[in-house]
């Protein structure tokens, strides 16, 4: 099997330059990951005081997943009507004087393990607090709102 005009095993070495060239830039782009990875780490370590991901957390500190809103979800639910837990809780809702719903078209974020879900709003407010330089003698909060 050739290809036409070319001699034989024209193909199979232009293919292996192709293949060796292949290899060599994904090994330039697996080392610039590695890089951006670390730095990452450093950049999370210096700012936060750890290396690991700023997340707004529940109150038993699973990580809140983005649902979308109802118009346009991101996510699934084992329900769909919701209203924001921050309304029970110190410092309410964020939303204003009526806590956020389903009904709203709010972006919801849900702990799926405690069936717990806070607005867009709670959830800002919340990463706001979490993602901000630290001090070494800073606590770690993404809890909800101190009594």
């Amino acid at each position: 099997d050739t290809e036409v005009g070319l001699p034989r095993g024209a193909s199979t070495d232009r293919f292996s330059d192709l293949l060796a060239k292949a290899r060599d830039r994904l090994d330039v782009l697996e080392q610039q990951q590695e890089t951006m990875l670390q730095e990452l780490s450093e950049v999370r370590l210096r700012m936060f005081g750890t290396e690991g991901s700023v997340c707004v957390r529940c109150p038993a500190a699973h990580p809140l997943v983005p649902m979308g809103t109802a118009t346009m979800p991101t996510g699934v639910a084992m329900y769909t009507r919701w209203t924001c837990d921050s309304a029970q809780e110190p410092g309410g809702c964020k939303n204003g004087p009526k806590p956020a719903t389903h009904l709203m078209n709010l972006q919801r974020f849900h702990c799926p393990l405690c069936h717990y879900d806070i607005c867009e709003h709670c959830y800002r407010a919340r990463l706001r607090r979490v993602a901000v330089p630290r001090t070494a003698g800073a606590t770690w909060d993404t809890s909800p709102e101190p009594s």
